[in-house]
């Protein structure tokens, strides 16, 4: 894990988007369960954060868990038309 991040969020621990990085960083890194826990604070944080949800649908599609994967997609496509 990135040290950057860590001491990111640990000044600035209302950052959504730090949240989101770490979490794909872990996904990146083969650990998409740890990931989800990131996505989920980006998310509690920024509610809007289309993003977040995309990324957390990809940790949990990397789990087995399709609905909940197709669910978090649908609302980041709900929330950015032109998310990827």
């Amino acid at each position: 894990m990135n040290q950057k991040h860590k001491d990111y969020i640990k000044l600035d621990s209302d950052n959504a988007y730090a949240y989101r990085n770490r979490g794909a960083i872990k996904i990146a890194l083969g650990n998409p369960q740890d990931a989800i826990s990131d996505f989920d604070k980006a998310i509690e944080i920024n509610p809007e954060y289309a993003d977040a949800y995309h990324e957390r649908g990809q940790a949990k599609e990397a789990l087995g868990q399709k609905e909940a994967a197709k669910a978090d997609f649908e609302k980041a496509k709900e929330l950015d038309p032109n998310i990827e």
